[in-house]
């Protein structure tokens, strides 16, 4: 190979390899340069990316998600940091020793998806068309409610390239959770079918929208018509769009923020400002209740942007 070729094939591993190492390293180890990564502030409270393996069972507790693994079942690398657009990759399962079978749990935080979406069958047939028309797979069954340990899921069966595919999808706190099976062998669907109906999930009367031992979810409550005080956060002038969740408790106050992603003067910058912020209490049923909402930051606002635009021309 000759010399210039190799040295610009190390350039571009070495270039390459900090991404990589972020992408397989739990957002509590990272080290290195600041980077993107989520960030929590005020009160203590659990997040959907704190989650693992334990005792022979996969869980999160921020959906109250527990998931038994079969034996000579273990946990696979760790996936990225939660992104931009409110998706999660929570946790990985496989086989232990040869692949012969791979589980995947994800979420998409419904306040940020890139595109609308009112419920699991939404997501579901989504996924579908990706599968039929950007992937040319074979749709084995359509996306169809179906029930799961007492919870409401949409199932959707597809195949291609040797490799057959079952994900079940639900709606736990404004957040699409997803299950995802693949593998090449029968045997595998089965015992994990039998599986699923042993998971556990918050157990409330509408888990979609959060209450009693959680927040209700409430998507872009932050309003005019809501905010009575408001700081806005101050940050340099490079563009950017970082998505945060925030409870806002029953007399109106940030109780706790979660920055999904942004780099640490960004998160900071962001706390700092929404922790003055005072809100109308939500109030259900005539009473005051816990509120989780979210809210896209962008930077520089919309207005100076227009601003900006307006005076070069």
């Amino acid at each position: 190979m000759p010399k210039i070729l190799t040295a610009a094939l190390l350039a571009f591993l070495c270039a390459i390899a900090p991404v990589v190492s972020a992408q397989a390293t739990p957002k509590h180890q990272q080290i290195g340069p600041p980077r993107y990564s989520p960030s929590s502030s005020l009160s203590v409270s659990s997040e959907p990316e704190d989650a693992g393996v334990a005792n022979g069972s996969y869980s999160n507790e921020y959906f109250k998600l527990d998931f038994p693994l079969l034996a000579g079942w273990r946990e696979d690398v760790k996936g990225p940091v939660p992104a931009a657009s409110g998706y999660y990759v929570l946790g990985r399962l496989r086989t232990q020793g040869d692949l012969k079978g791979m589980v995947s749990i994800d979420a998409q935080d419904m306040f940020f998806a890139p595109f609308p979406v009112n419920n699991a069958l939404d997501f579901a047939q989504r996924r579908e068309h990706q599968a039929t028309v950007l992937s040319q797979e074979a749709i084995d069954h359509a996306p169809r409610e179906i029930q799961l340990a007492g919870h409401q899921f949409v199932r959707l069966d597809y195949s291609g390239a040797s490799f057959h595919h079952a994900e079940f999808y639900t709606v736990v706190r404004c957040h699409i959770v997803a299950i995802k099976i693949t593998s090449r062998f029968p045997e595998i669907f089965k015992k994990l079918d039998d599986n699923m109906a042993q998971l556990s999930l918050l157990d409330i009367a509408n888990p979609a929208a959060g209450g009693g031992p959680v927040p209700v979810c409430v998507k872009d409550y932050a309003s005019d018509a809501t905010v009575i005080h408001r700081v806005d956060p101050v940050l340099g002038p490079l563009f950017a769009q970082i998505p945060v969740r925030f409870v806002i408790d029953t007399k109106g106050k940030v109780k706790h923020i979660h920055v999904l992603n942004s780099l640490p003067d960004q998160a900071k910058a962001i706390e700092d400002a929404l922790a003055q912020w005072v809100f109308k209490p939500y109030v259900q049923n005539g009473q005051p209740v816990e509120l989780e909402t979210g809210i896209l930051f962008e930077f520089p606002p919309k207005n100076r942007r227009q601003e900006t635009a307006a005076s070069k021309h």
